[in-house]
């Protein structure tokens, strides 16, 4: 095939193109900001205590194991293993603490003090207490804990313990609970909320259709506190050692 040399006018379209790129990188690089491909996740929150085995595995790149201090980011996914435990500082002062056996992914977090703030977690196995900050407190219908069979949770400022049992799990009716130690916390499943008041829980079934959820009787055995185990530092625990820190059993 011959050769076609370009003409004068491709060679200054080339220049032009050539020019807005090299003055793009150059300002991107005088104001302290990477390309956009090479932009990291924006940060979240921070491990502030890990006990047993558990793991970070970000949407892009390679798991790591949690230790203290880990930062975690948009779409990364927290995996504790059994005997594991994870405790997340969030940048809006939210508390979350991965109990043993669970899996959770940060899918949407923006805590910069705006409009746009909004805190949207995805329980896929296992359990995760949280203590909202204040986008649960301020900005809640931006605060979300979803699950793998369509039920959502939300809040009213609150201190909740969500937990997703999948079908074959010892430990209860398979299903969704939430477990509500202080504020209020409303359950949706459908078309269907129900409302969560201090010290009691609320189950919705397992199942191919969303099932309505319903205030139970009693709160079930795996959500009562166990402060002989790793939850030990669970802030509740720590107040039954220490009045001074206040709190609630």
């Amino acid at each position: 095939m011959r050769n076609v040399e370009p003409t004068p006018m491709q060679h200054c379209k080339f220049a032009a193109r050539a020019t807005a790129l090299g003055l793009a990188l150059l300002c991107s690089a005088a104001f302290g900001q990477a390309p956009e491909s090479a932009a990291a996740p924006r940060l979240a929150g921070m491990v502030e205590f890990a006990s047993g085995n558990s793991m970070i595995t970000p949407q892009v790149g390679d798991s790591r194991l949690v230790a203290n201090g880990s930062e975690v980011r948009e779409g990364d996914t927290i995996i504790t293993f059994k005997g594991g435990e994870a405790q997340l500082r969030m940048l809006d002062g939210a508390f979350l603490l991965l109990r043993g056996n669970s899996r959770i992914k940060i899918t949407a977090y923006v805590a910069d003090g705006g409009d746009k703030d909004r805190s949207i977690l995805d329980l896929i196995k296992g359990t995760v207490r949280s203590i909202t900050g204040w986008i649960g407190k301020y900005n809640r219908a931006a605060y979300e804990i979803r699950t793998p069979i369509l039920v959502t949770i939300g809040v009213r400022g609150t201190d909740h313990e969500v937990t997703y049992i999948p079908p074959g799990d010892p430990r209860g009716g398979p299903g969704v609970y939430d477990k509500v130690n202080e504020g209020k916390a409303f359950m949706s499943s459908g078309s269907d909320e129900v409302e969560v008041p201090p010290q009691r829980a609320v189950f919705s079934a397992w199942g191919a259709k969303p099932r309505r959820p319903r205030l139970l009787a009693s709160i079930p055995g795996f959500s009562r506190l166990d402060c002989t185990s790793a939850s030990s530092r669970d802030e509740r625990c720590l107040a039954r050692t220490n009045p001074a820190r206040g709190g609630h059993a």
